[in-house]
């Protein structure tokens, strides 16, 4: 989940056109390279190559590829990682008290009304 203290950012755009909503989904995969060139040779629409994030806890590897509206879904593969979250980030101490959020259950992408069809031929065909 994301969200946005300054009104000058690329998430508030996003829920200025959208309202609340998911801007990006993290997928865990063990060969981001692997999945992006699948995903692409299959008509995805790449948006960033996979390339490392690195610190001293390790390196992750990152790719983008473009889903339905303005969402992206972001692979990731963290095998080589130890630390916090990603590159840049770090762990904070907190007062003990009962977690906000613990599970997400699902995450539905909302499709234009008329183009549902679309978008399934689409996963199709990337999907195999």
């Amino acid at each position: 989940m994301t969200g946005t203290l300054r009104s000058d950012t690329e998430i508030a755009a996003h829920h200025h056109r959208h309202g609340d909503g998911v801007k990006l989904i993290a997928l865990s995969v063990p060969d981001v390279d692997r999945a992006f060139a699948h995903a692409t040779e299959r008509g995805a629409r790449g948006v960033t190559a996979p390339h490392d994030a690195t610190d001293e806890h390790g390196t992750v590897r990152l790719a983008d590829i473009a889903t339905y509206g303005d969402t992206v879904h972001r692979l990731v593969d963290r095998s080589a990682y130890d630390g916090a979250f990603l590159p840049g980030y770090r762990g904070v101490e907190h007062a003990e008290r009962e977690p906000l959020l613990l599970t997400i259950d699902h995450v539905v992408g909302n499709v234009p009304l008329g183009h549902m069809n679309e978008w399934v031929r689409y996963y199709e065909n990337v999907s195999g």
